[in-house]
C-alpha cells in the first residue's frame, strides 16, 4: 500500500519541473459564428484535445509590439480576422476551441453529440518547460457576428454552437537556465528559439474538477476505502472492547458494594 501512494506522490511530482498556465471558462449559450479562419489556426474538441508546439518565441523584454501581431480590439472583429493575409505573429499561438463540434468547420460526432455537450465548464492550460523564462497570457474571445460582416448567405454562418477564439502570447521574463546536456556540458537556450508548448483542453466535472483527475481521484479514494475498511474494524474492536470491559468493572465493583451493604 505504502509503494501504491509513493508511486502515485511521484508521478504527480514531476510535472513541477514545468510551469503551467490555466484559465477556466463557462462554455456559455451555444451562438451563430462565421465560418473558422483560414490561416492555420488549430481546432481544439473533443476528439483532438491536446497539441505540443515548438515554433512560438516570446516577445523580447522591454521590445515594442510587432506589428505582425494584433491587437486586443482586433480579436473582437471576426471579419477581420477571417480576411487578413499577413503572416502570423511569431508571439501568439491562435487556436480555436469548438465544444460542441469535432473539427473545423462544424463538423461533430457520428451520433450528433459531441461528448462534451453535458458539460458546462472548461479549463485551457499551457505547459512549458521551467528553464524558459517566459510569461504566457491566455485570452479568449467569442466570434461574435458584428453589424460590419456582409449578410448570412454570403458568409455561410454555422450553426449555433459553443465556439472560443484562444490566444497564447508569449513574453520573455528573465535569463533562460542553462540546461544540463550529455554529462557535465551545459547548452543554453538561444535567443529566438521557439518555446515547447503543451496545450490541453478538458472539461471540468461538477464545475471544478479536470475531467483527467477523474481515475486519479477515484484511486485515492479507493485506497481511502480500502484502509479505512482495514483500520476502522481494528480501532472499533479496541474501543468497544474497552468499554465493554469498564462496563464489566463497574457491574463487578457494583455488585461487590450491594454485598458489603447487605452484610452489614
Amino acid at each position: 500500500m505504502r509503494r501504491l501512494l509513493l508511486t502515485l506522490a511521484l508521478q504527480h511530482a514531476l510535472p513541477t519541473l514545468a510551469n503551467t498556465e490555466i484559465i477556466n471558462f463557462a462554455a456559455g449559450n451555444p451562438i451563430p459564428v462565421l465560418p473558422l479562419p483560414q490561416q492555420n489556426w488549430t481546432v481544439l474538441h473533443a476528439g483532438a484535445n491536446e497539441i505540443i508546439v515548438r515554433d512560438r518565441i516570446p516577445a523580447p523584454l522591454l521590445a515594442l509590439p510587432d506589428p505582425l501581431c494584433a491587437n486586443d480590439e482586433d480579436v473582437m472583429d471576426p471579419f477581420m480576422l477571417l480576411n487578413d493575409s499577413r503572416p502570423p505573429c511569431p508571439h501568439d499561438l491562435w487556436l480555436i476551441l469548438d465544444l460542441d463540434g469535432d473539427g473545423r468547420n462544424g463538423h461533430t460526432h457520428p451520433n450528433g453529440n459531441s461528448a462534451w455537450k453535458s458539460y458546462d465548464r472548461f479549463t485551457l492550460r499551457v505547459s512549458w518547460p521551467a528553464t524558459y523564462p517566459v510569461q504566457v497570457a491566455l485570452s479568449l474571445r467569442r466570434p461574435v457576428i458584428s453589424s460590419a460582416v456582409p449578410s448570412s448567405a454570403d458568409m455561410g454562418i454555422m450553426a449555433p454552437r459553443r465556439l472560443y477564439l484562444a490566444r497564447v502570447r508569449l513574453e520573455q521574463e528573465g535569463i533562460p537556465v542553462p540546461q544540463r546536456q550529455h554529462g557535465t556540458q551545459l547548452s543554453q537556450h538561444r535567443e529566438g528559439e521557439g518555446v515547447p508548448l503543451i496545450v490541453f483542453l478538458e472539461p471540468l466535472a461538477l464545475g471544478v474538477l479536470p475531467a483527467s483527475v477523474l481515475p486519479i481521484v477515484v484511486t485515492l479514494l479507493g485506497v481511502l476505502g480500502v484502509l479505512a475498511c482495514s483500520v476502522l474494524p481494528c480501532v472499533l474492536g479496541r474501543v468497544l472492547g474497552e468499554v465493554v470491559e469498564g462496563a464489566r468493572r463497574e457491574l463487578a465493583l457494583s455488585g461487590e458494594r450491594r454485598w458489603k451493604a447487605r452484610v452489614d
